[in-house]
């Protein structure tokens, strides 16, 4: 009996976003941000779930593992993508590169001084990044640096709806089966 509720809760996480379970020490998390104009930016991570704050800047990473950074057109387009970190190696190309994760409140909370943040590529021709201040503003900037769309709150966290669901589903999923266990 206890194999089967083993392998219903490994089936659970399996299927929902690993930031709910853990895996050989790593989570991972989606964050999306919308500007005023609609350009998202999306930012995927993988990171070490036993520290309480994990970061990367251009000149190394604490704890992130991999960090790929989305950004999207009003109409829902992919306009650019980049890997900003990789096996734990920030990408040398950006030097700008900054991002603060407190896994415990699992917010976005920039660097320790004054909350920045800044996420993507500027190097040639059809990069974007985004930049600013975590509870202030941000703007997303094409390769010229010229600001495309403003965020007017930096601290958007928006969670995949399908996470939350396949959590949801899980955590239902273990519920109904406990009570099917206590009523025997």
């Amino acid at each position: 009996m206890k194999l089967r509720i083993s392998v219903i809760g490994l089936m659970g996480c399996a299927l929902m976003s690993s930031s709910f379970c853990a895996d050989a020490g790593t989570s991972s998390q989606t964050v999306n941000w919308t500007g005023d104009n609609g350009y998202k930016v999306r930012s995927y991570f993988v990171y070490d779930n036993s520290l309480s704050i994990v970061g990367v800047d251009g000149g190394g990473s604490t704890g992130i593992d991999y960090l790929n950074v989305e950004f999207y057109s009003p109409g829902n387009s992919l306009l650019f993508s980049t890997v900003d970190v990789n096996n734990g190696i920030p990408n040398p190309n950006f030097p700008q590169l900054l991002f603060t994760y407190d896994t415990i409140t699992r917010t976005v909370i920039g660097d320790q001084v004054n909350g920045a943040f800044s996420l993507g590529r500027n190097l040639q021709l059809g990069d974007l990044y985004v930049t600013g201040l975590i509870g202030g503003a941000s703007d997303i900037f094409d390769f010229n640096t010229i600001a495309i769309d403003s965020i007017a709150n930096g601290t958007a966290f928006v969670p995949e709806p399908s996470s939350i669901m396949l959590f949801a589903l899980g955590l239902a999923a273990m519920a109904s089966r406990g009570r099917k266990i206590a009523a025997k």
